[in-house]
């Protein structure tokens, strides 16, 4: 056998050796310890890197479970959850490590749980097509955590039909989201006419202590999520610049636009490229320039003045209000009293006449911002200027401009030698797959319902308030429609063949 070479082998040298190592001693006149001074203070500077490191670590995994609880949370713990949650981010944003656990909380925790009241004045169903994109608009709400419901004024029967195709694109369940969305039509006398914008008054007045926020609007504006949003953040804003008993001299309020497509021009495949030139115009505000001497005021108020300003024209087609500035303005004095319907004052030799515009402009505007009755100051934030746009969807009225008679004409155009009696209108092709073809025929093959968890319908409804007498044509489909509308709501929201055959 080869022996192998072998190394002596060396003892480790305990901890009680006095080789190579200085003596300390306890005091105390305890038994003496000899360590070795570079290897101590290297295992102690490990030892303690491991425990901070494990308390770091547990210290963010908890942190992490924390608010993923809190998210859980939903619907019952909603308002105070979410602000517990915007508390912890703002205190640990400065750390890129916790940053990353901790999720932001949403943009929209505005509207989180907000009760919000929306009352539309749509006379019939001539502008059926931009109430629709009004309505999805106010359906956003909801999906943010709003709360949200929608009566329609309105004189004109909807058919089963139409409302069917309406709850596919309205249905909420309540069970998949924070929020809630209904819609009732309301049915009124035709006989109402220019009054129909009156009867959102009194049904604001009477909701005071059940909604948070109210908003009136005509059936072709589209007011959005960021619109309604912005309108809490910045009346909540004005109320810390100034004290709540000041901030009800206010009320924030939008600008009304549309785009400037050419006059003349038919956008189709050989002219979309004209797009590129339109803009977002203010047609209301076109009075002249410069802006801050025809249009536009700085606000008075010096705390105010360096982040809002008002408008020349105060028209704006809608409101919004808190249940807070309502109170106010119900008692603001007898030149105001914002809670009684009233008529738009006329001439005085001719009260017929409107002197401030019509019973819609009042009731939407003159009232709550003229300086003879609520004398309520519009303001628009500057910084937050484009999120208050608002899109009077018809696209219509900026044509107006320029036209003799019109807001800035003075002179005729070429519009005015048009000879509308002879021209020739071209429809769409009729091969174009309309929206109740598809509807129609999805419903024969799928028989679904709309109704909540005990079964019951739980749709758009829609509610006669009709009184008096109307001609006979009228007071019939009134009868008919309501009927069809009480078998659909029974039968649990299912559309038959025969509501097939009426669409409009």
């Amino acid at each position: 056998m080869v022996a192998r070479n072998r190394l002596p082998q060396q003892r480790p040298t305990p901890l009680n050796s006095s080789k190579d190592s200085p003596k300390k001693s306890l005091k105390g006149g305890g038994r003496r310890i000899h360590v070795p001074k570079i290897r101590s203070t290297a295992m102690l500077f490990n030892f303690l890197s491991f425990v901070i490191g494990v308390v770091l670590c547990l210290s963010m995994t908890s942190m992490y479970n924390l608010n993923n609880h809190n998210n859980v949370g939903g619907r019952d713990n909603g308002s105070r959850i979410l602000n517990d949650q915007e508390k912890n981010v703002t205190a640990i944003a400065a750390d890129p490590a916790v940053e990353q656990a901790v999720p932001m909380p949403d943009k929209n925790v505005i509207l989180f749980q907000k009760k919000i009241l929306v009352a539309l004045a749509s006379f019939n169903l001539d502008q059926l097509t931009f109430l629709e994109e009004q309505l999805e608009g106010y359906r956003g709400l909801a999906e943010a955590g709003a709360e949200v419901s929608v009566v329609i004024h309105a004189t004109e029967p909807y058919s089963v039909a139409l409302i069917d195709i309406l709850n596919t694109r309205m249905y909420f369940d309540s069970k998949r989201y924070a929020g809630s969305f209904n819609v009732k039509i309301v049915l009124l006398n035709p006989h109402v006419r220019l009054h129909l914008v009156d009867h959102h008054r009194t049904l604001f007045y009477d909701n005071l202590d059940n909604f948070d926020l109210f908003i009136y609007s005509e059936d072709d504006m589209k007011a959005n999520v960021q619109a309604v949003a912005t309108y809490l953040e910045e009346t909540e804003r004005v109320r810390s610049l100034i004290g709540a008993e000041k901030a009800s001299n206010y009320n924030v309020g939008i600008i009304r636009y549309e785009y400037n497509y050419p006059y003349d021009v038919i956008i189709d495949d050989n002219t979309r490229l004209l797009t590129r030139e339109a803009t977002r115009v203010f047609w209301e505000h076109s009075q002249g320039r410069p802006v801050f001497e025809k249009v536009t005021d700085e606000v008075n108020d010096p705390a105010l003045s360096p982040h809002y300003m008002t408008l020349r024209n105060d028209h704006q087609g809608m409101f919004m209000a808190t249940s807070e500035l309502l109170r106010a303005w119900k008692i603001r004095g007898e030149n105001c009293r914002f809670n009684e319907v009233r008529d738009r004052p006329g001439w005085k030799n001719k009260p017929s006449q409107p002197a401030e515009g019509t019973q819609r402009v009042w009731m939407s505007s003159r009232m709550l911002y003229g300086k003879k009755h609520c004398n309520v100051q519009l303001l628009l934030p500057v910084k937050s200027f484009g999120k208050m746009n608002v899109h009077h969807i018809p696209n219509k009225n900026y044509r107006r401009v320029g036209r003799k008679g019109r807001l800035g004409g003075y002179t005729s155009d070429a519009r005015d030698h048009l000879n509308m009696e002879n021209i020739t209108f071209v429809g769409p092709h009729p091969s174009l797959m309309k929206v109740y073809e598809v509807h129609f025929g999805m419903r024969e093959k799928y028989p679904f319902s709309f109704t909540n968890e005990l079964g019951v319908y739980d749709g758009i409804q829609m509610i006669n308030k009709f009184e008096g007498r109307n001609r006979p044509e009228i007071m019939s489909l009134v009868t008919k429609r309501m009927e069809a509308f009480k078998r659909y709501a029974d039968g649990g929201g299912i559309l038959t063949t025969v509501d097939m055959e009426n669409y409009l």
